[in-house]
């Protein structure tokens, strides 16, 4: 079967009660107050196609719903985006949309998480293959017989993890085997690599992934290629919450991707993305379009090959 050009996704859905900049983190029993609230979709996967679906690239997300109060919220604010681009997929759990309470200060965000865990373990492997047979760029399944199926299909297959504190080789090793791109922040590479060192992350990244990137925030990011560690600096932006950042560089990298762009270039899409939904409360920048992007394209720096890098 020839592929679509489409990017298919699978992640549950986050609804984000996000409280900007307290002043101080209460103590028990105490009550502070923040200077703005906000009620938002979430981060996470499903980010990706919603934010693609408005630089005109095709997409589909599979996703779960339940019956429940949650879930219902997460349905309006995807129709109040006028995403449809929807499957729904089976899951046993009651509560399968994730609910998070996001708080900023001026200098950090803190998150508390209710996540009941729905999955595509919940579908099983025959719906997961169905739902993404016809794509061209996946999101690696975490069924690894799926996406080794995908993967000698021709599809691109680009992972990446959020915190936890169980990360490690031995936990994702066998996805980060199967998948063309991996990209974790730099927390995430110290953990996995047990060194603080990036050029050393990236060697020891590269022993189970074939092209690794590792996100430094507004510093840009760092990759391998042909043996050489090239640093791909980040642009200036207007920062007020760095929710979503991550994901939104996925979705910049996915956008070059999309476009068969030379590496680099997709990194480059990937820091520009990233950058600019830290403008905004929360992981969406709704006035995002094509000519926006390309715009900060024209400014960013050259990227450059390096021998040593301090974080």
């Amino acid at each position: 079967m020839e592929m679509s050009k489409i990017v298919a996704v699978i992640g549950q859905m986050n609804v984000d009660l996000i409280y900007k900049d307290i002043n101080r983190f209460p103590n028990e029993g105490e009550e502070v107050f923040a200077t703005d609230f906000k009620i938002e979709l979430g981060g996470g996967p499903m980010v990706i196609p919603i934010m693609l679906s408005r630089l005109g690239i095709p997409v589909k997300l599979g996703t779960y719903f339940g019956d429940d109060f949650q879930s219902r919220i997460a349905s309006d604010l995807l129709n109040d985006i006028r995403f449809h681009y929807v499957e729904t997929l089976k899951t046993r759990k009651k509560h399968p949309v994730v609910v998070t309470c996001v708080i900023t200060t001026e200098a950090e965000r803190s998150f508390v998480c209710y996540n009941e865990g729905a999955d595509e373990l919940d579908c099983g492997p025959e719906s997961i293959y169905e739902f993404y047979k016809s794509s061209s760029i996946c999101f690696c399944p975490q069924d690894l017989s799926v996406a080794r199926k995908l993967k000698d299909e021709g599809k691109i297959l680009v992972f990446d993890v959020g915190w936890t504190d169980d990360l490690s080789f031995q936990k994702i090793g066998e996805h980060l085997r199967v998948c063309d791109y991996f990209t974790p922040n730099e927390k995430e590479a110290e953990k996995l690599t047990g060194t603080h060192d990036p050029l050393v992350m990236l060697d020891r990244l590269e022993a189970y992934t074939k092209t690794p990137i590792v996100k430094l925030g507004r510093r840009g990011c760092i990759v391998k290629l042909d043996s050489k560690y090239i640093h791909v600096p980040g642009l200036k932006f207007n920062t007020i919450d760095p929710t979503g950042a991550g994901d939104n560089f996925l979705t910049g990298l996915i956008y070059g991707l999309y476009h068969e762009l030379p590496l680099v270039d997709c990194i480059r899409y990937g820091n520009i993305m990233g950058g600019l939904c830290t403008e905004v409360l929360g992981c969406f920048r709704w006035d995002l379009n094509p000519q926006m992007i390309e715009a900060y394209w024209n400014q960013c720096p050259e990227a450059q090959e390096i021998t040593h890098f301090e974080l």
